[in-house]
């Protein structure tokens, strides 16, 4: 159940910065917000390492209910 949580909160988040994203840079090439930059980077990063990791946790707890 942790991972099928974390893996929904972690891809609802991801479509929420990418939205964001979308909405801030429309037809827009100048940096009107700054720190918006940094923390979205920063979310990406933690983004690209989560959703593996979350679907890694799923696969093992399957892996371990159909060893039974």
């Amino acid at each position: 159940n942790t991972g099928i949580i974390l893996y929904s909160l972690w891809v609802s988040i991801a479509c929420l910065n990418q939205f964001i994203n979308s909405v801030i840079w429309h037809n827009n090439a100048l940096n009107s917000a700054p720190v918006w930059c940094d923390i979205s980077t920063r979310l990406i990063v933690g983004i690209s390492v989560a959703i593996p990791a979350s679907s890694l946790c799923i696969v093992r707890r399957l892996y371990h209910i159909c060893s039974m």
